[in-house]
């Protein structure tokens, strides 16, 4: 045997210097090799060889990674490594590949050889390309499902509605963890094909930094795993969600940080539900009225202007968003075309007023584009300041519908008024700048527009950051944005 494997390899050498592409002059030299992949996975793969020949020729079939040489150039290069004992015979058979690299193209080629070492025939080859180590597998084993309306009790045993709900159930038994959310079908289009890295570099991260933040908030010790779930679980989205197609998922993920690959989904699509007579009874149009500050301009347009305490009034339009949830305000300190989106607080049958980024992108003309603001306007050690992330609510009081600033006491806060803000994106500096002329100091009253008696607007454009008597000046600056762009630092 030794002796054949000598002489065989000894052959195939002198036949690859002289054996045409279509092999010796024999009974072979019409047969021809195809090659189909069945399957390519983490490091391995499965295909099938078949050829037109008889069930005793004698063939080989090799893989490589060399994609992009022909399949004879492969295969007399392949030949002379090839022994009697390598041969294989069958019109068809399949070829279980392995300890292949991941995330790696390969093809496999399939040549007519016989034992003297003589190539025949027509070589057949497919390419493949194993997988990355991220393909995610459906869980057959889990299921989710959508209840618009679910009925219960409370901590304190009192009968409750749960809106929006996901019920996500697995097997008896199982204990693995996993994490229960949901996106829009568009989203989720865009993510399924992708959905290892969603997970290893989107939720995994997010978790992490939001449970360490919250520790830190609050001097707990949780470890990020605490968000995940196991068993059965129900999940409330509440409703304030915007009607729409949605999915909700469940991706494995192990405590270890791993993913674990495995996932399941169901689409459902959100209704509104119908408003009720509170939430009704805010829209239209009001008038905001009180005491505040206008900024009277100079006849100069250089020099500073003067700011004027007294009555100030506008009108606001409450419109619609999303039932029992959301509205859109517009009008705010007269500036109108620029709605705020606020929150209806059904416990207290309030709105929310957030201060924060409310439209970006914004077309100023030759001054470019910007982000218009809603920030808080504070007196911060008898100074004012301006801030995000401080709240106003508009609410039902024993004197009427009033406008009021949130309590900040314990941080020696004071909030006083909310102005609307633009921030330039050209500007190096990230100056703000405001978009009105008045200041509207807090309380105000709310009438409906129609039966206010409302003193006559101004439509000249300033700002005033102090109300008190007897606290110190600071005006930042002097011209308006519309004159020459007077700026803040927030």
């Amino acid at each position: 045997m030794m002796c054949a494997a000598v002489l065989f390899a000894s052959l195939a050498m002198v036949s690859c210097a002289v054996v045409p592409e279509g092999g010796n002059e024999n009974e072979n030299t019409d047969v021809t090799f195809s090659v189909a992949v069945v399957s390519a996975g983490e490091g391995v793969a499965t295909v099938t060889v078949s050829h037109n020949g008889a069930e005793t020729d004698t063939w080989y079939g090799f893989v490589t990674t060399d994609t992009k040489k022909s399949d004879l150039s492969l295969v007399y290069e392949k030949v002379a490594e090839v022994t009697a004992e390598d041969l294989l015979t069958g019109v068809s058979k399949t070829i279980e590949l392995t300890d292949l690299e991941l995330d790696t193209n390969y093809k496999y080629v399939a040549f007519g050889v016989k034992e003297d070492g003589s190539v025949y025939g027509t070589a057949g080859s497919a390419p493949f390309k194993t997988d990355d180590g991220k393909s995610m597998t459906v869980n057959a084993d889990w299921t989710i499902e959508y209840a618009a309306k679910m009925e219960g009790v409370d901590e304190n045993g009192q009968p409750v509605v749960a809106t929006n709900c996901l019920i996500a159930t697995v097997a008896e038994g199982d204990t693995s963890t996993y994490f229960l959310d949901y996106m829009s079908v568009e989203d989720w289009a865009s993510t399924k094909d992708n959905l290892y890295n969603y997970v290893a570099d989107g939720i995994i991260p997010s978790l992490k930094a939001y449970i360490a933040k919250y520790n830190q908030s609050y001097g707990t010790n949780y470890t990020w795993d605490a968000l995940l779930n196991s068993g059965n679980t129900q999940a409330v989205l509440g409703n304030d969600i915007y009607p729409g197609q949605y999915v909700a998922y469940m991706v494995g993920i192990n405590a270890d940080e791993s993913v674990a690959r495995v996932y399941a989904y169901t689409e459902f699509e959100v209704v509104e539900g119908e408003p009720t007579a509170e939430y009704s009874a805010w829209l239209g149009t009001w008038t905001a009225a009180g005491e505040g500050s206008t900024y009277i301009p100079a006849e100069n347009p250089e020099a500073e202007g003067t700011y004027e305490d007294g009555p100030i009034s506008f009108d606001i339009t409450i419109s619609h968003a999303l039932n029992n949830c959301f509205y859109y305000l517009d009008g705010w300190t007269n500036v109108t075309g620029c709605p705020i989106l606020v929150e209806y607080y059904a416990d207290y049958d309030a709105l929310i007023l957030y201060a924060d980024a409310i439209a970006t992108g914004v077309d100023f003309g030759e001054d470019g584009t910007g982000t218009i603001y809603l920030l808080a306007e504070v007196i911060e050690g008898g100074e004012a300041m301006i801030y995000t992330g401080l709240e106003a609510y508009i609410m039902n009081t024993e004197s009427g519908r009033m406008l009021v600033g949130g309590d900040y006491s314990d941080y020696d806060l004071e909030l006083y008024s909310m102005g609307l803000y633009v921030q330039f994106d050209n500007d190096p500096n990230g100056y703000v700048y405001p978009l009105s002329n008045i200041t509207p100091y807090f309380p105000l009253a709310l009438t409906p527009a129609a039966a206010a008696e409302a003193p006559a607007k101004v439509s000249t454009m300033g700002y005033k950051v102090d109300k008190t008597e007897g606290k110190k000046l600071n005006t930042f600056g002097v011209k308006p944005y519309t004159v020459g762009g007077r700026k803040f630092s927030f």
